[in-house]
């Protein structure tokens, strides 16, 4: 529904802009659920979980403004255990 980038913001820091499929723009209904999924998590406050920065509509296509969070991604990190034949460990599932 959403691809995501890593951007600059306007003070030159890291974020992230998760922004809605060309497709899915127009289409009220995934507009609103994208726009809901923004909302959520914003709402939502722990260390383990990026910040919402902002949200809103630019030119035509709705958008997510999150805190940038470096690290491995959880798709490499499956993607190699799976090479490796290994599971991930249950305190990492966890």
């Amino acid at each position: 529904m959403g691809e995501v980038f890593i951007a600059l913001d306007p003070d030159g820091e890291p974020c992230v802009v998760k922004r809605m499929l060309e497709q899915h723009a127009g289409s009220a209904e995934f507009e609103e659920m994208f726009l809901a999924e923004g909302r959520l998590v914003q709402q939502l406050k722990h260390r383990g979980i990026a910040a919402v920065r902002n949200l809103g509509v630019f030119e035509g296509r709705p958008f997510i403004d999150m805190e940038y969070v470096p690290g491995v991604s959880l798709r490499s990190l499956l993607d190699v255990l799976k090479r490796e034949g290994r599971r991930p460990p249950v305190r990492l599932a966890l």
